[in-house]
């Protein structure tokens, strides 16, 4: 790598290719098992993206001054914004993606790995309004500052720490109470909205989804001759999962706006993928039973399978658009992310709520 590009790999396709790979394999399901859950695809409030035994044992209740951990399930507050009352839309589910910088062998390791060594660098809520069929999008920056909470040797919660959101996964597991720890630190930055569900998936998730489906192929937009020569700027290629993970992680950090260029060919690389994989699903079925096995070691998920047959329905016929996605709204001050408290209000009443009758 040049001098003159240094440019640093960061992850905030992981978790998003992961959630499209995830619903859309899965989707495929519907098809094979349709005669054994013929109401897979159908929301049930009373029992479907509920908190579960994982998330009652290991999120803690921690005192007023630290702020409440995840809302009751049966709590639908009000809240006012600019001049106007809002209640939270129970029709909309929110999921968390997950990317972090771990192999995807450890993921499933079940004596976990040390605490404070893996960081989530992906953080993206997908809003799916069980209603409209709509989803939404919203992008956490890793270096976005809230309350982490510190666990001890024994993953029980010890204190807690003013700190980047991205550290949060770092106490735990590195699996299962390391993702489910992380979804409470994002449900409190989102005003309470409750999450219970996430997919977590390795940093090599974007490159085996490539490989699986044959490549997908995109003009080149940028110019990353200097990480492979056949990358030319203008040139139309079938990428490999390599080549794929550099279209979609490099970013030049000397320009202060590179990031909206990186996830401006994330979105292009998404549209292109699922293109590739919906005609591949078309020529064989099949297809999706090996490519979801072989992409379930890449992630960890506690979706059920009804609710991710739900999310499959939804996200089959998905379609990105420059209002789908919202990044969290703040500024950098050094290496922290301050999150505009006001202008995320707006951003998670708009996603998250309904106005009040």
């Amino acid at each position: 790598m040049s001098e003159r590009k240094k440019k640093r790999i960061s992850g905030w396709l992981i978790a998003l290719t992961g959630a499209l790979v995830l619903v859309l394999t899965l989707g495929s399901l519907v098809g094979v098992a349709a005669h054994k859950w013929k109401n897979a695809d159908r929301y049930n409030r009373a029992s479907m993206f509920v908190a579960d035994e994982n998330t009652i044992q290991f999120i803690p209740s921690p005192s007023p001054a630290q702020g409440e951990s995840m809302p009751a399930e049966d709590a639908a507050p009000t809240v006012s914004h600019n001049g106007k009352y809002y209640t939270r839309n129970e029709d909309v589910v929110a999921v968390l993606f997950i990317g972090i910088d771990i192999p995807a062998e450890k993921l499933h390791n079940e004596t976990g790995v040390q605490t404070g060594t893996h960081q989530a660098d992906t953080l993206i809520v997908g809003a799916f309004n069980t209603a409209d069929g709509s989803i939404r999008l919203i992008n956490i920056p890793r270096d976005s500052m809230v309350d982490v909470y510190k666990l001890d040797a024994m993953y029980r919660y010890a204190y807690t720490e003013r700190g980047q959101i991205a550290t949060q996964y770092s106490f735990g597991d590195g699996g299962a109470i390391s993702s489910t720890y992380t979804m409470d630190a994002v449900s409190r930055l989102l005003m309470g909205v409750p999450i219970y569900r996430y997919v977590t998936m390795s940093l090599s998730g974007i490159e085996r989804a490539t490989d699986l489906v044959g490549g997908v192929e995109l003009e080149i937009d940028e110019d990353f001759t200097d990480l492979d020569r056949h990358m030319k700027e203008g040139a139309t290629l079938t990428l490999n999962g390599r080549q794929a993970t550099l279209y979609c992680r490099q970013r030049d950090t000397r320009v202060g706006d590179s990031n909206l260029a990186r996830m401006r060919r994330q979105m292009r690389f998404c549209d292109a993928f699922l293109s590739v994989m919906k005609r591949k699903v078309k020529e064989n079925p099949a297809f999706l039973i090996t490519f979801y096995n072989e992409m379930n070691r890449e992630m960890i998920t506690n979706l059920t399978f009804d609710e991710a047959m739900l999310l499959a329905k939804q996200g089959l016929g998905f379609a990105f658009t420059a209002e789908t996605l919202k990044t969290v709204p703040g500024e950098m001050v050094e290496r922290e992310y301050i999150v505009d408290d006001e202008a995320l209000q707006g951003i998670v009443i708009d996603t998250f709520y309904t106005p009040a009758e």
